[in-house]
C-alpha cells in the first residue's frame, strides 16, 4: 500500500506524501475518524489536487439494498472519476486509505 501515518504524524509530512503522489493509510481512533477524515480530505486541497471521499464497503451495502441503489452507485463512480486521489474510510479498522489515481 505505501506509507502508513498516525494521526499525529505532522501537516507537512501528509502534504510531502501529497505532492509526490504516494498512496498511503492514516490510522485514527474511531472517535477522531470523521475528524481525520476531514484533515487529509483538506490537505490534498491545500495541495492544488482535488480528491473523492467514501466510505469504503458502500458497493456491498448497495447491493443489499437492491439494483436501483447499485446503478446509481455506478454512474456517480463514472461522473466523479477526474479525482487526483480516491480516500476511502474504513469505519471498521478506524483507517483512511489515500489513493492515487489519475
Amino acid at each position: 500500500m505505501g506509507k502508513i501515518f498516525e494521526k499525529s504524524t505532522s501537516d507537512a509530512t501528509i502534504k510531502e506524501a501529497i505532492r509526490n503522489k504516494e498512496n498511503f493509510v492514516v490510522s485514527y481512533p474511531f472517535f477522531n475518524f470523521l475528524q481525520g477524515s476531514r484533515r487529509v480530505e483538506r490537505l490534498i486541497e491545500e495541495c492544488g489536487m482535488t480528491c473523492q471521499v467514501y466510505t469504503r464497503g458502500r458497493v456491498v451495502a448497495a447491493i443489499v439494498g437492491g439494483g436501483v441503489t447499485t446503478t446509481g452507485l455506478a454512474v456517480h463512480n463514472a461522473i466523479s472519476s477526474k479525482f487526483d486521489f480516491e480516500v476511502a474510510r474504513n469505519l471498521v479498522t478506524g483507517n483512511i486509505t489515500v489513493t492515487y489515481v489519475r
